[in-house]
């Protein structure tokens, strides 16, 4: 009977992190989305981004974010009021 911990699967592990959190558990499952919604993120090379802005164009997250600020959308919000009167 073999008394050790059973090892991750190769396709989880990580060789090079040691201290990296079991991908099995609660913790390791919120580390791995963390790490994944990081990569998303910054999916872009900073070289396309500069490339966009050097061109007078906005990121597609740009864009997102953009739409999602409050002052934008509270903008909006008066834009449509003074449309509308």
């Amino acid at each position: 009977m073999n008394s050790q911990a059973p090892s991750q699967p190769a396709a989880l592990a990580d060789p090079g992190d040691e201290t990296a959190p079991d991908p099995r558990t609660t913790a390791g499952k919120i580390a791995g989305l963390q790490r994944r919604r990081d990569e998303a993120v910054h999916a872009g090379s900073a070289r396309a981004v500069a490339s966009q802005h050097a061109r007078g164009k906005m990121t597609a997250r740009d864009r997102i974010e953009r739409r999602l600020e409050t002052r934008y959308l509270d903008e909006a919000a008066d834009s449509l009021d003074d449309a509308l009167v």
